[in-house]
């Protein structure tokens, strides 16, 4: 997807000094989550539930949070137990991806978790990317066997952090970040906000999301009156 930015043009004397004031900070664009039919809060805390991502503000989902909460009964002997499971997934859209933590294998599936990031964390560029991840999950009873490899984000005392994603594009890749919060036992789950890089290939600070302008409006107005009136001066110098 191309991202163009549009400036605005002012004279000459004008340019000059932007391009002496203006910031080599990043520069921001800010998503926000979509209402779509019945998901129409940010929160996950029932069965199916889902909160749809639209990391740069262009009213399409980019990224999909998918909440499954089920009680199951499973058999020890003659004991039958009901099992309470609950899961976070995070789902990508086309060419989009998410930062992922190493896969293990285990009764013949694959898991890949999604990475934690703390604030400040640099994202990007992503060594593990993959279009879907676990963010975290409760189960209750605990597993007899421990897996392999947990969520970086506790779903049984609760936790919050940093997603590290990506878009795609013929100009690059667009890194980004989405903040959750996770409850006790996976209930609930809430998207707090999330941010995109507008330049292509260049890492994102988890949490960054204040973009600096070039120069405030008002003051740009005020340089281009200050131009203009030293323009008609020197005219009126040079007829006088």
């Amino acid at each position: 997807m191309n991202y163009k930015l549009t400036f605005f043009h002012y004279a000459a004397s004008v340019g000059a000094l932007l391009a002496v004031s203006g910031s080599a900070n990043a520069v921001i664009l800010p998503g926000k989550f979509l209402p779509i039919g019945p998901y129409s809060d940010a929160i996950l805390d029932h069965d199916y539930d889902r909160v749809f991502i639209d990391l740069n503000d262009d009213d399409q989902p980019d990224f999909l949070l998918a909440f499954e909460s089920h009680t199951r009964t499973t058999s020890t002997g003659s004991t039958t137990l009901f099992v309470t499971e609950r899961i976070v997934d995070i789902i990508a859209a086309s060419s989009c991806f998410i930062d992922n933590t190493l896969q293990y294998i285990a009764s013949s599936s694959t898991n890949i978790f999604a990475r934690n990031n703390q604030l400040n964390d640099a994202i990007g560029p992503i060594s593990y990317p993959y279009d879907r991840g676990i963010i975290s999950m409760y189960t209750d009873p605990a597993p007899s066997t421990p897996i392999p490899l947990t969520p970086d984000f506790d779903g049984t005392n609760g936790d919050e952090g940093y997603i590290g994603v990506g878009k795609t594009s013929p100009e690059g890749t667009y890194y980004g970040w989405i903040h959750i919060t996770i409850g006790p036992e996976c209930t609930p789950v809430t998207f707090d906000t999330c941010a995109l890089e507008y330049y292509p290939n260049r890492p994102i600070a988890a949490g960054d999301s204040t973009p600096v302008p070039l120069l405030p409006i008002a003051s740009a107005a005020g340089l281009g009156l200050i131009g203009l009136m030293a323009a008609m001066k020197k005219r009126k110098k040079v007829t006088a």
